[in-house]
């Protein structure tokens, strides 16, 4: 019942630009309570050519770090998590044996203000929700910022 636009077929398609974003060779732990979520991401960066550790919380990346510390390149994890220790002081207690690059993920926008923490959106820090692109988009920028 409206008029048909005369711009109708002016509008350009999304998917006209794909991005494409480099993968690694590096090993990342990742970190997320919500399984579904923690499976996303590492199918997402696997396919990218990264080893990827996955733990549902603290402790159990507490685990896998003492077993694979020499091989871990970076953390990614969510910021808030169950099981008594949150991403901040698991990345806390890692940083005092090996210093390596972090990317945080946290829906809580509160965090953004976390004293000593220099959160960056789309550096160190993904806000939920996010698209995969730009989880790799981080680790790779955070991967390089160490290296260089």
């Amino acid at each position: 019942y409206l008029p048909r636009s005369k711009m109708e077929n002016t509008i350009p398609s999304v998917a006209e630009k794909p991005i494409a974003f480099s993968g690694g060779t590096e090993t990342i732990l990742v970190v997320e309570d919500e399984s579904a979520i923690r499976e996303m991401i590492v199918r997402y960066l696997t396919r990218l050519a990264y080893t990827v550790l996955s733990a549902e919380n603290g402790p159990v990346a507490l685990e896998i770090w003492k077993t694979r510390k020499d091989t871990i390149d970076l953390l990614l994890t969510d910021m808030v998590m169950p099981g008594g220790m949150s991403g901040v002081q698991l990345a806390s207690r890692i940083q005092l044996e090996k210093t390596i690059p972090i990317v945080y993920m946290s829906g809580y926008s509160e965090f953004i203000g976390v004293r000593g923490l220099d959160l960056k959106d789309g550096v160190n820090f993904i806000p939920k929700p996010f698209s995969l692109p730009a989880v790799a988009q981080a680790v790779r920028a955070r991967l390089d910022e160490i290296k260089s």
